[in-house]
């Protein structure tokens, strides 16, 4: 499969790795589903290129899971939205019209989680570690590796500061 991405990618230049995929883009695709922002330069696609981009960009998202893992909220929302699969899984299989209530209540844990992620926004992150580097960041310029690294450079720091202190 890495061939076919890597041909496909010479012939209409998209990026391929976190490592030249700019923060913007990466923010603009979550933010949309569009995996348009892949292209280097905006072009016209046919569905088949298209189907390759999304491969592309399972490919650019699993990276970055190798490289920084899965972030808690992530994770949180991961395991919310297993439990409701299953709980509606088992209302399909059962027709047990009782845990519409649990289903409820999990779809609100949901809910108010994705909220509390949306509070901190792209801005202020990228204030944070703007202020933290000492310069501007440049979100059309910052490559995922490197904004990311940064945060856990800070955060590595600032564990360290918590034990030091404690």
């Amino acid at each position: 499969m890495g061939k076919i991405i890597e041909l496909f990618s010479k012939k209409i230049d998209c990026y391929t790795t976190i490592d030249e995929l700019p923060m913007d883009n990466w923010f603009k695709i979550h933010k949309t589903n569009d995996v348009l922002f892949l292209l280097k330069k905006r072009t016209n696609v046919n569905a088949k290129q298209i189907e390759l981009l999304n491969v592309q960009w399972n490919t650019i998202y699993f990276e970055f899971l190798d490289a920084f893992g899965i972030p808690e909220k992530m994770q949180e929302v991961i395991m919310l939205r297993k439990e409701i699969f299953c709980l509606e899984t088992y209302l399909f299989l059962t027709a047990d019209r009782t845990i519409n209530t649990f289903i409820k209540i999990k779809k609100y844990e949901l809910e108010k989680t994705l909220e509390a992620d949306k509070k901190e926004t792209v801005d202020t992150v990228t204030s944070y570690v703007s202020k933290y580097m000492g310069r501007r960041i440049d979100l059309k310029v910052e490559t995922v590796r490197e904004f990311y690294g940064h945060i856990a450079m800070i955060k590595e720091e600032s564990k360290h500061k918590k034990v030091s202190n404690g």
